[in-house]
């Protein structure tokens, strides 16, 4: 092959292969361009699939709505045949029948009915409503001649303006009308109604229904309970009655309420024996006719002992041995049995003839004070809660003088007293005692802050 024909061949081979080339070029674009065409016939099939599933979805709801306005519009049509226009009873039940099929109603074509049959009440109403108003004031008045009559035959006559009568007349009706809900079976008085004459006014009506409706919803509540629950709600009723005429009134109140626990009753009755125990002790503290003392008590002692005259002593120590384990079961709660520790412990709260008089005499008062505090705490609490405390009312009477807030310094009380009254820890009529600096406390009864605040 000549230099000439290999070249031409070549040159042909470089034109093939461009041409092919630019046809794979053509065909990719081509693909490109059919993918995109196909993509978007695709986007197109799911929109136009999408608004048809609206379109059937919308055609569904309106042909429901249809169906269901037409089952309200047919009982709608089926009842108004039975109401007279004329009657408020049956004029109200027809303007709650249109509420609810306005409400009810999603069809324009069921609704432009609806709105047809309301205006052809409305007007028929209309038309007869004065014949309707004649007829009301007719009777009004007939009804205001009866009641007049009635108050006549009473003993009531009045005069005035045609606007105080009318008045007093309607205040008669609300009367009779609150008689009418009392019945036969219940008297006025018994839900607090006290009225002397046969009128009340709107004011007074509104209330005392008021009143009838919550005791009766109480009373069919008490219905539906056991008798013992019957019997501690009234028992709270009557104590708290009693709570504003001071702690004794309420004790006693409480003896419709329910026995108390087995439990609680021992707990009380542990604590009244740990209260008078103290007062024993106390007794025996003021007969030792000696002084107490590190110094001297128990030497003393020991000498008496010696030549037999300890009786106060042995009476002293008796009562006071007597009185920790109470006092610790009964005021501290403390179960099983006390160990040399407990006991210790517990003797330091009480008098001893290694402290000083005053130290006793403080001690003792402190206990006595806890315990009756604790007590009348403990028992109203009770009472409140509708159990019955009443058998403890001679023990409760016994330790009433005792006072149930103990200050050890004049100091204390005046800084201490006002707190005490704005917390509630003393309330008016309290009994409190305070130390005079010397030897004794001094009781006294609290006032309220305004009366202190006078002096």
């Amino acid at each position: 092959m000549s230099f000439q024909s290999g070249f031409n061949s070549g040159l042909a081979i470089t034109d093939s292969l461009r041409q092919s080339a630019a046809q794979r070029a053509t065909l990719d674009q081509q693909s490109k361009r059919d993918a995109v065409t196909a993509k978007y016939q695709n986007v197109q099939a799911d929109q136009i699939a999408a608004k048809m599933e609206r379109e059937a979805a919308l055609e569904r709801r309106t042909t429901q709505d249809r169906v269901a306005s037409q089952l309200v519009l047919g009982r709608i049509a089926s009842i108004l045949p039975t109401l007279d226009p004329t009657d408020p009873k049956d004029f109200r039940e027809f303007s709650e029948l249109m509420s609810g099929g306005y409400a009810k109603i999603n069809s324009t074509k069921e609704l432009e009915r609806l709105t047809v049959i309301d205006k052809h009440f409305r007007d028929v109403m209309e038309h007869n409503g004065l014949n309707q108003v004649k007829n009301l004031k007719a009777q009004q008045h007939l009804q205001n001649l009866a009641d007049a009559k009635e108050l006549r035959d009473l003993g009531y006559d009045f005069e005035g303006s045609e606007e105080n009568v009318n008045e007093k007349l309607h205040e008669y009706r609300n009367y009779k009308k609150i008689d009418e809900m009392l019945g036969n079976k219940t008297t006025a008085e018994s839900v607090g109604i006290y009225h002397d004459e046969p009128f009340f006014t709107n004011e007074e009506f509104t209330a005392i229904k008021s009143r009838i409706r919550e005791i009766g919803a109480e009373n069919y509540k008490l219905g539906n309970l056991t008798a013992d629950a019957r019997q501690v709600i009234a028992s709270r009723k009557k104590v708290a009655k009693a709570k504003t005429k001071g702690f004794m009134a309420t004790i006693e109140a409480s003896d419709e309420g329910k026995p108390l626990a087995t439990s609680v009753s021992s707990e009380l009755q542990e604590s009244f024996t740990s209260l008078n125990l103290t007062l024993d002790a106390e007794v025996a503290l003021k007969n030792l006719e000696m002084p107490t003392g590190k110094l001297f008590g128990p030497w003393i002692a020991d000498v008496k002992q010696v030549f037999g005259q300890d009786q106060n002593i042995n009476a002293f120590k008796a009562a006071i041995t007597r009185l920790v384990p109470s006092l610790a079961r009964g005021q501290y709660g403390e179960v099983g049995v006390l160990t040399d520790t407990d006991i210790e412990r517990y003797m330091r709260t009480v008098a001893s003839l290694d402290q000083s008089p005053n130290s006793n005499k403080k001690a003792m008062w402190a206990t006595k004070v806890l315990l009756a505090k604790t007590l009348k705490i403990k028992t109203q609490r009770e009472a409140i809660a509708g159990n019955s405390v009443s058998q403890f009312i001679p023990q409760l009477k016994r330790i009433a003088d005792i006072p149930t807030t103990l200050y050890m310094s004049n100091e204390q009380a005046e800084t201490s007293l006002m707190d005490d009254l704005l917390t509630g820890h003393v309330v008016p009529g309290d009994v409190i005692a305070v130390w005079d600096g010397k030897s004794e406390f001094v009781t006294d009864v609290a006032r309220s802050i305004e009366d202190y605040e006078k002096d």
